[in-house]
């Protein structure tokens, strides 16, 4: 049996697209499959996919140094695998010396790197796209020999040298979203699961359902995911937030999300214009269609080739609160047409934006690494 050990400094058991869709179908399909992991919560192991936790990181700097260090010393300890990188890039100078001892690498891309650099609040402005320049360099020379996954089309452009790639997007599971039982809300409510902040449009969305409130359209909210520190007054002490038209669920285990979700009217995707969103695909899109929603998400291009090609949905201008609001009241209005735009989407799903499709991908990719 072939074994395969997937290290990362950062994603926890509960990650969905290293554990539940990467490391299970790996595991399906017969090989032996380790996770060195930080931070574990699980309080069942089982010998395939099997875990080995280490403590996480306190800071970027401890994550970087010991964090890096300790996942080296646990991967070479498994002896003769395929050493799978979960998008840690302080892992790739590491992963050349697993190389340089015999080891088979694959790095998984999960985002553009040096394209969210630019909009890293953290990072001085005047210096962040000199760093970008200096990082995409590096991460080039740190790429050489590896194998590489791309999560979205539109990163190969940027990757010229990096040959020997696939591309697995991360869709959903459709064979769990299916038991999602659903349920028409008494008001219409829309659904949104992801990190809660306003570079993903959760204030642009706040600022439509207040505005549809005023003119007598009462719409409520479902929204999931985390609230980052640094914007969790601005998201919490919002009025439609105090005046109960949007609940605020916090994170959520992903059955938990899937059948608030499936108990709403829409979906909503409204991430900014920001270089990393733009050409990136938000997993949340394809989990409304899976579950039969109408999707209201950015008029991005690459959005766009979904929701307009399938007619599944509307897409607006991410910055536009009248927009937002305009396309909120419509669905909201128009139960039939909505309903049939869901119906439209999930078969889609089905045809076209599944994992259960994806993971074939990655099982190719392994085949060639061992041909």
């Amino acid at each position: 049996m072939t074994k395969c050990v997937h290290i990362s400094t950062v994603h926890p058991t509960s990650d969905i697209r290293v554990v539940r869709k990467e490391c299970q179908a790996l595991a399906d399909a017969g090989y032996e499959v380790v996770m060195i992991l930080p931070n574990s919560t699980a309080t069942a192991q089982r010998a395939n996919p099997r875990l080995v936790a280490f403590y996480g990181a306190r800071n970027r700097l401890d994550r970087f140094v010991r964090c890096a260090f300790v996942v080296f010393v646990r991967a070479l300890r498994e002896g003769d695998a395929i050493i799978h990188i979960q998008h840690c890039p302080e892992l790739l100078p590491w992963g050349q010396l697993l190389r340089f001892l015999g080891r088979e690498v694959v790095y998984d891309m999960h985002e553009n790197v040096p394209k969210a650099i630019l909009s890293k609040q953290w990072i001085p402005w005047i210096l962040r796209k000199p760093v970008a320049a200096l990082y995409h360099v590096a991460e080039a020379l740190l790429l050489r020999g590896m194998y590489v996954i791309f999560a979205e089309d539109s990163y190969v452009q940027y990757y010229p040298r990096v040959h020997s790639y696939t591309i697995l997007h991360n869709f959903p599971i459709l064979g769990v979203l299916v038991h999602a039982e659903a349920q028409e809300p008494a008001v219409p409510t829309l659904g949104y699961v992801g990190g809660v902040s306003p570079a993903r449009g959760i204030v642009t969305v706040f600022e439509a359902l207040a505005t549809l409130e005023e003119q007598g359209c009462r719409v409520n909210m479902e929204c999931i995911g985390p609230i980052p520190r640094e914007c969790r007054d601005e998201i919490c002490e919002h009025r439609v937030v105090r005046e109960g038209l949007v609940k605020l669920h916090g994170y959520k285990e992903p059955e938990q999300a899937w059948e608030l979700l499936a108990k709403c009217t829409m979906g909503v995707a409204l991430l900014k214009e920001l270089p990393n969103y733009y050409e990136s695909y938000p997993t949340k899109i394809f989990e409304y269609m899976a579950l039969r929603k109408p999707v209201i998400a950015s008029r991005f291009p690459l959005y766009q080739g979904v929701i307009e090609k399938h007619q599944c949905g509307l897409c607006v201008d991410p910055d536009s609160i009248e927009e937002t609001a305009w396309a909120i009241r419509w669905l909201a209005e128009h139960p039939l047409q909505a309903g049939a735009m869901g119906q439209r989407g999930w078969h889609a799903a089905q045809e076209e934006y599944g994992w259960e499709r994806e993971s074939e991908q990655l099982l190719a990719l392994y085949e060639r690494i061992l041909s």
